[in-house]
């Protein structure tokens, strides 16, 4: 008799998930204990993007370097087939958020100072494919990624982002434009609302967003008013060190 098998992967709806984000696929126990984490390292949207293969193949062979230098316990981090992402296999228990803010830096350097040198596995005998790379897409396909924000929940949006939030008073219009240049668009943000009440004598501002990533969704509000011409500074009281 053939043994029934259920590839978790297979059963989750690809048309609710709201990538980039960091899911955690299961945890396998093994005979003495040990336990193995599966992660999916979802980077752009499934059916509606993939990376080409060299970036991706780039960004595989950067991957398995600068995670190891981030975090113990990295089996494997290895592309889908369908270009969407990757499998991150761990050593023991991890939040999504502690793998999160891995990826997130690592996507940074290489976005960043990454140089052609730095690529490890590029020559004929230590790649199976060694003509198939480009750090130049890798670089630009994690800008992109990095624009929208890596999220710890694959169906909402907590991206790993902090930000000093500058609001200069009386002045909606620059106020929103700010918030737009400098943080993206609200939908891929932690702010879940913000409004503006306006009077002769004095602007308030109320804001609501998690405390670290952490905590999410246990909203709090950060309330201020101040008077005419001053320059408002908000922040997390103890922001999370993305």
């Amino acid at each position: 008799m053939v043994k029934e098998v259920i590839v978790e992967s297979f059963e989750l709806d690809h048309t609710i998930v709201k990538a980039p984000y960091v899911r955690l696929i299961g945890e396998e126990i093994g005979p003495k204990g040990d336990i193995i984490s599966n992660f999916d390292i979802r980077l752009v949207q499934p059916n509606e993007d993939s990376i080409p293969t060299a970036g991706l193949h780039t960004i595989e062979h950067l991957l398995a370097k600068l995670i190891r230098t981030r975090i113990d316990g990295m089996i494997d981090c290895s592309p889908f087939g369908c270009r969407t992402g990757f499998h991150m296999i761990m050593w023991g228990r991890h939040s999504t958020t502690e793998i999160a803010k891995v990826i997130k830096a690592s996507l940074e350097e290489i976005a960043g100072e990454t140089t052609w040198t730095d690529v490890p596995g590029t020559t004929i005998e230590s790649c199976g494919n060694y003509k198939d790379h480009s750090l130049f897409s890798a670089k630009e396909w994690c800008k992109l990624i990095l624009d929208q924000g890596i999220s710890d929940d694959p169906f909402k949006r907590h991206p790993c982002v902090k930000y000093w939030i500058h609001i200069f008073s009386n002045f909606q219009s620059t106020f929103l434009l700010y918030f737009n240049f400098k943080i993206g668009f609200f939908k891929s943000l932690f702010i879940r609302s913000a409004y503006t009440t306006w009077s002769t004598t004095s602007d308030i501002v109320v804001i609501l967003c998690p405390a670290s990533l952490e905590e999410a969704p246990q909203w709090y509000i950060l309330c201020l008013s101040v008077f005419q011409s001053m320059i408002i500074y908000l922040s997390w009281n103890s922001p999370p060190d993305f």
